[in-house]
């Protein structure tokens, strides 16, 4: 008897049942936000997952050639394709722009419990506006359609990748290398591990003082919510040279949340994100539950 293929699902009348009312509450949701749906096809071009990941990545994909031996794929994730039509399609569109988008997803991964091959995503995207509200915005609908969702005792951690990065740029490393990992990835590797020998051995390779662990050392181990960041503002302060700008705004994006969706469970500050630099560039928030 022919099986399905190892990595996918089939989905009976309940199933479906629940998936399609759990996908009209999350579309209902970012409708009353303003977002507006699109779609996308199943497969696009390789070169469209290989430019920002490298040829590293295909081993990962269902990449295939067509019969006019065009290289193509079936999406890994929605992103990426989304942001394409957006260039392609819409880029004559008003700004800014609120889409939303939901479909399957297909990646090559070993297969294990709770993992697929071929899995949905949901996602939105606002596109031609920045700052502390945008952000905030998105973090609010994000809230909102888990407050609807009914789920319980989950928590919202949210943090800035530009808060690290102005501290050691400020210090004086560089995120550019001729070759190699460049100083100011390679120490917030150390940090993200609380590797504080390795990130000394970098500030001397680099002809920083030292005495630049401790605090960075003090900032990596700030736990807490909100609070969390008055002691990095006070901390930061007695650092000549950092720029306290990325910090301003996460607060101004945590208050703003607080305007536009109910208070999560609980709320977890990290200042120190190291995940993801490459990709990365300001406010970046998941979910624990």
């Amino acid at each position: 008897m022919v099986q399905r293929p190892r990595g996918t699902r089939d989905f009976g009348p309940t199933e479906m049942k629940r998936r399609l009312a759990f996908e009209s509450l999350l579309e209902e949701q970012a409708r009353r936000h303003g977002f507006s749906r699109v779609q996308t096809p199943i497969f696009e071009s390789l070169d469209l997952f290989t430019a920002k990941s490298g040829p590293g990545v295909v081993s990962q994909l269902y990449a295939f050639q067509d019969k006019g031996e065009r290289d193509l794929t079936l999406r890994p994730e929605l992103t990426a394709p989304v942001m394409r039509m957006v260039a392609e399609e819409l880029r004559n569109e008003t700004k800014p722009l609120r889409l939303s988008y939901y479909g399957q997803c297909f990646r090559y991964e070993e297969f294990k419990k709770g993992r697929y091959r071929e899995f949905y995503q949901y996602g939105v995207e606002l596109i031609g506006a920045t700052g502390p509200l945008v952000e905030a915005e998105v973090i609010a609908l994000a809230i909102n359609m888990l407050t609807e969702a009914g789920l319980k005792n989950w928590e919202l951690r949210i943090g800035h990748v530009g808060v690290l990065k102005q501290v050691l740029t400020g210090i004086g490393l560089n995120d550019t290398s001729e070759s190699g990992e460049p100083p100011l990835a390679s120490a917030m590797r150390f940090l993200d591990k609380a590797d504080f020998d390795g990130l000394t051995a970098l500030l001397e390779a680099q002809s920083i003082s030292t005495d630049f662990v401790a605090p960075l050392k003090q900032l990596s181990e700030l736990k807490g919510g909100q609070e969390t960041i008055a002691s990095a503002r006070e901390l930061l302060s007695t650092m000549d040279g950092v720029s306290l700008e990325a910090l301003d705004d996460l607060e101004s994006t945590i208050n703003s949340i607080g305007q536009l969706a109910p208070s999560p469970p609980s709320l977890s500050v990290n200042l120190t994100v190291a995940r993801g630099l490459d990709y990365y560039t300001g406010t970046v928030f998941e979910v624990h539950v």
